[in-house]
């Protein structure tokens, strides 16, 4: 009797470590797969401030204005950039 409750308290405390230590390693491998995210959106935002920092600068250029075709091209790119700051802000 007593050895079957015994058997029986081993097995309850092996299934509750198995779940504990299953639990810990996909709580791990989340919290990698949130870092790995977090720097590949950081390196998104910064990529996208450097276009931002170019597209101005090129903006600022005289001869910009004197083709009407990359004019339109440059108003297009404003346009972008405009929708692409809020993700960048936030």
């Amino acid at each position: 009797m007593i050895t079957a409750i015994v058997s029986a308290s081993i097995w309850v405390l092996t299934v509750i470590i198995y779940i504990i230590w299953n639990l810990y390693n996909k709580n791990r491998k989340l919290e990698k797969m949130v870092v790995n995210q977090q720097v590949f959106i950081g390196g998104i935002k910064e990529a996208m401030r450097e276009v931002n920092t170019c597209a101005n600068l090129i903006d600022s250029k005289l001869w910009v204005q004197s083709d009407p075709e990359f004019l339109s091209l440059m108003e297009n790119v404003k346009e972008m950039q405009s929708k692409m700051s809020n993700f960048v802000e936030e």
